[in-house]
């Protein structure tokens, strides 16, 4: 059924997604030394062998930074074996022998780097797909069918979908669960009942049976077949979701919708 192949679509979008944040980890890094040769070059077969999550662009001289560095505004940091000045780009100072107090102040440095690229880019997308109105916090359903009838019902009379929605996304769930891992479930119907692209969310006083796990936090996806960009988004998030039990835990215990809805803009 074309529900059943749009779900196994989700599925691989998210994989998708987790192997481009898997590619995306590598840093574009330069090897400035005095002269962009020789005891670069052995740097750059050390880092290689031993930094598998750095790719090392070029060595180049210290003098030719500068100009480098404004035809290439990708790099992510530069790995110098002489201090520098004027530098914009994050850059770290190593021996050109990379021992193993370089190794460890590398390795720290470019956690650091990851860190302040999450701190960046974590406002999540959905939020601009959901609305107070549309968040339903602690919830104490029977099955998971009543809550996923709860949650169309909420679109429904928001105008977002038909009023067949709620049927169909309950005939979609018999056909076979929707729960991703991590306790999160993604009900979903065929994107024909959609009017707008819209997210109803809920939370679960007491974890549910859904499928062959325990949910606690549902994401009624109402997306439209002409949405695509924002379905690509989405998933992403759902899989950032999906592997971090921690803060799923922390908007489960929420029971504030305002405040529930600030976690997700961080």
């Amino acid at each position: 059924p074309e529900e059943e192949a749009a779900y196994l679509t989700l599925h691989f979008q998210a994989a998708i997604e987790r192997l481009r944040r898997s590619s995306e980890t590598h840093k574009k890094a330069i090897i400035v030394c005095h002269m962009g040769i020789g005891m670069s070059q052995l740097l750059r077969t050390k880092i290689e062998r031993k930094c598998h999550q750095i790719a090392v662009m070029a060595c180049i001289a210290k003098a030719d930074l500068a100009d480098y560095t404004k035809k290439h505004e990708d790099i992510d940091l530069v790995i110098s074996t002489i201090a520098l000045e004027r530098v914009t780009i994050p850059h770290i100072v190593v021996s050109p022998l990379l021992e193993p107090g370089d190794e460890k102040k590398l390795s720290a440095f470019i956690r650091q780097l990851d860190e302040l690229h999450r701190q960046k880019q974590k406002t999540f997308q959905m939020l601009n797909n959901t609305t107070p109105f549309l968040v339903f916090l602690q919830q104490e359903a029977e099955h998971r069918y009543k809550l996923i009838e709860q949650l169309a019902t909420a679109l429904y009379e928001k105008g977002y979908v038909e009023k067949e929605y709620a049927v169909h996304a309950v005939m979609r769930e018999k056909m076979a669960a929707t729960n991703i891992g991590a306790g999160i479930a993604i009900p979903h119907a065929n994107a024909k009942y959609i009017k707008q692209s819209a997210i109803a969310i809920a939370t679960l006083k007491e974890p549910l049976d859904w499928g062959n796990e325990k949910v606690s936090l549902v994401f009624m996806l109402a997306v439209k077949h002409e949405d695509q960009n924002m379905t690509k988004q989405l998933f992403s998030e759902l899989s950032y979701l999906s592997e971090q039990p921690a803060f799923v835990q922390k908007l489960t215990k929420e029971t504030n919708v305002m405040t529930f809805l600030s976690y997700l803009d961080y």
